[in-house]
């Protein structure tokens, strides 16, 4: 690696120090912009000094720890009413605040005035309602709501609403204004009320006026229920691009540890995965109990019957215990294959006719689509011994379809 001691070494604009034999990477000075340029992505660290690079798992558990609530909301209300209402547009104080997400908002208590600290879209619902004190005449009010973007307020346009207000203790009105409003960060929102007609004396109703504001968009809610099934079907369900009968069905419902993943594969098509052919069809059969014959023609000891398999490689397996009782002549045992194959035959003379001989193995057989019976099948050389067996098993598994 080189090493610079005591000297500076200098790039000119656009002049890069590369990096890698074939030209991998390089850093440079983008002269045009003012910027210090990389051509590759940079691995990066957790940062502990300034200079440090951040990895992306950082900048991320940062941005989820810091996010907080993501809904923004203020609701506050003029819990004291008894502010005159002149024909001056005469501001709303707001002094009783009922819920504020201080991420998102700012307000002084008692404060008629709401300082946004999000820029976003949101929705402002503002209600004033207006009272004759004194008087009898009969006199109009209005409402507005106001912005302050820093060049002063202003009416934000379509927000008037008008109050017609008749006579002393019958004299209450309300009007209500709903808007959905882009803001700015340091956006300033109020509401106002003024007396337009009529020489009665107005003020504001005591709760009777407030000022809601929440953005439009909160956090991701739960998932919902699934809906009812819609009337009538056309899934087409196949096996192996044969259509099955009974086709199209309402619901389809695939289970069991062989299926993979079940997912879209084009517009009008779904695709089940299911595990590989090997071990996928199975079976067994046992019997423990002790049987003899006498006999010198087979008789059977066990039996298994396959469901409906397809067409493909199998490895049938066998165990089985034996004994007879006599060492002048054979034990002789036999699997076959629907009756008419052998798989396996033998012919042993035992040592000593009171020991058990364990014999066992196995084979790897084509099998045709359908259903297939093995038996294991036991006799001896001659009518003059008894041949006993015990402790019997069967099975088979699939290696692969043809």
């Amino acid at each position: 690696m080189a090493k610079f001691s005591q000297k500076d070494i200098y790039f000119k604009d656009n002049d890069m120090a590369v990096f890698g034999t074939d030209h991998d990477s390089a850093i440079f000075w983008d002269g045009a912009a003012d910027e210090l340029c990389i051509t590759t992505t940079v691995s990066g660290v957790d940062p502990i000094y300034d200079y440090h690079l951040a990895t992306k798992y950082y900048v991320d558990s940062q941005i989820l720890t810091t996010s907080g609530d993501p809904t923004g909301y203020f609701d506050a209300y003029d819990s004291s009413g008894g502010t005159t209402v002149g024909t001056s547009w005469t501001d709303i104080p707001l002094g009783t605040v009922r819920k504020i997400n201080t991420e998102f908002f700012s307000h002084s208590s008692g404060s008629s005035e709401v300082i946004i600290k999000k820029t976003g879209t949101y929705i402002i619902i503002a209600r004033v309602t207006t009272t004759i004190t004194t008087g009898t005449s009969r006199t109009d009010s209005s409402m507005r709501v106001v912005k302050d973007d820093g060049a002063g307020y202003a009416a934000v346009p379509g927000t008037t609403a008008v109050m017609y207000n008749r006579t002393n203790n019958l004299g209450e009105n309300t009007g209500t204004v709903a808007l959905v409003l882009d803001l700015e960060a340091n956006d300033r929102i109020k509401i106002q009320t003024k007396r337009d007609n009529g020489s009665s004396t107005l003020a504001l109703l005591a709760e009777g006026s407030s000022l809601t504001i929440f953005t439009t968009k909160g956090p991701k809610g739960d998932r919902g229920e699934d809906g009812a099934p819609g009337s009538g079907s056309s899934i087409t369900l196949k096996y192996e691009g044969t259509t099955v009968s009974g086709s199209p069905f309402s619901i389809l419902n695939f289970t069991g540890t062989a299926v993979q993943k079940v997912e879209q594969e084009s517009s009008n098509q779904a695709e089940i995965y299911i595990e590989p052919d090997f071990g996928s069809w199975y079976g067994w059969n046992i019997s423990d109990a002790e049987s003899t014959t006498n006999s010198n023609s087979y008789v059977n000891k066990l039996t298994y019957t396959t469901p409906n398999i397809p067409a493909g490689y199998y490895r049938v397996g066998y165990q089985f215990e034996w004994r007879r009782n006599t060492t002048g002549n054979d034990f002789k045992a036999r699997l076959q294959l629907d009756s008419t194959t052998t798989i396996m035959e033998i012919n042993e003379e035992p040592k000593d006719p009171n020991s058990w001989y364990l014999r066992h193995g196995f084979d790897i057989i084509y099998l045709t689509a359908g259903s297939h019976t093995f038996t294991l099948d036991f006799c001896g050389e001659t009518t003059s011994a008894t041949s006993r067996i015990r402790r019997a098993r069967l099975e088979f598994w699939m290696i692969t379809k043809s």
